[in-house]
């Protein structure tokens, strides 16, 4: 079953995590895909164990936790920060953030990016 939750974060908070998450170190997504995931992982993500990808996952994971109905929805034991991924010209596949829950998976794209800017 697949929940539409609006409203988990202000548009300023999106804002915030998304500035946040365009100045980090993207990286092959391939850095963290296992033998059978590389033959069609193709994307981008914020490199594993960043200030970007902890700050940012915090943000997510708390405003989760403040969402009644994902807390009711999902029931998690424990919530882990998403992995923030994104697609470049030429990728074949879509951008999003997961977010893992005790058993459940269920995904966020919100601070997907099509491609990351620089950041000066």
């Amino acid at each position: 079953m697949l929940l539409k939750l609006e409203g988990v974060m202000s548009p300023d908070d999106v804002a915030a995590c998304r500035a946040l998450i365009d100045c980090g170190d993207w990286v092959d997504g391939n850095e963290t895909s296992g033998h059978q995931s590389r033959l069609a992982k193709n994307n981008l993500q914020l490199r594993s164990g960043s200030a970007e990808e902890r700050q940012a996952g915090e943000m997510v994971a708390a405003a989760l936790g403040r969402t009644p109905r994902f807390v009711a929805a999902a029931l998690p034991l424990k919530v882990f920060p998403p992995c923030s991924t994104a697609t470049a010209a030429g990728r074949r596949s879509a951008p999003m953030s997961t977010m893992r829950s005790g058993r459940s998976r269920a995904q966020n794209s919100a601070f997907a990016a099509t491609c990351p800017a620089p950041c000066s």
